[in-house]
């Protein structure tokens, strides 16, 4: 059961990891949209 949950914790962690990445690249793109603007 403590490996299956390990591996669980890690995939959660992972997706929230990737949504912030995602986040600051929106964030990113936007702030040069309008710089470029």
């Amino acid at each position: 059961f403590g490996q299956e949950r390990r591996e669980e914790g890690l995939l959660i962690v992972e997706n929230v990891f990737l949504r912030v990445i995602l986040q600051i690249i929106c964030r990113v793109n936007q702030a040069c949209d309008m710089i470029y603007r």
